[in-house]
């Protein structure tokens, strides 16, 4: 009998989390083994959204995923669970963890802002983003422990050229507010 898979069992790649595949519909079975469902209410209706895709799980969520107006998964953020990426890594990983997990580089190394760089592995369907939180234009922004540890994982669609979390609003699975 097919069960709901456990968050211990979900794994974040460049295409997507379990069976949520970016760039693809959410699949949508049965309520009970669905990990991501539509809560038409979720958001006020004051906020103007149809409703908001959350994570089908107890407890806080484990990951969010942002859908587009067409129904298409262009991005997945897990960095507020405990799931790993493919490759092991998870959010504190060190950066030598990141850098070992890749030994044939990234497709891309996005630095910006300079509280964080964004090590970028692509896929078939998408785009892993690992960000790793530095000390540069502002010491003491992250705390004691954090620097030079993955903060941030998420998956993009290709379409996305990706960017850091760290002191942003970038982030998804959220009311909008008519957005």
């Amino acid at each position: 009998m097919p069960t709901k898979p456990a968050v211990a069992d979900l794994v974040l790649t460049p295409d997507g989390l379990g069976p949520l595949v970016l760039g693809a519909v959410p699949p949508t079975t049965d309520p009970a083994l669905d990990i991501l469902v539509l809560d038409p209410a979720h958001c006020d209706a004051a906020y103007g959204d149809p409703g908001l895709w959350i994570a089908n799980y107890t407890g806080d969520a484990p990951f969010t995923v942002g859908v587009s107006e067409g129904g298409e998964i262009f991005r997945i953020d897990t960095w507020m669970g405990p799931i790993p990426t493919d490759t092991g890594l998870t959010v504190g990983s060190p950066l030598s963890a990141v850098l070992a997990a890749y030994p044939g580089g990234f497709d891309n190394i996005i630095t910006s802002g300079g509280l964080s760089d964004v090590y970028v592995v692509d896929g078939t369907h998408g785009r892993l983003l690992i960000e790793v939180a530095k000390d540069g234009d502002l010491p003491g922004y992250w705390p004691p422990g954090e620097v030079d540890t993955v903060r941030y994982l998420l998956a993009i669609g290709l379409a996305g050229s990706g960017g850091p979390i760290a002191a942003s609003d970038n982030v998804v699975g959220v009311c909008t507010g008519g957005m």
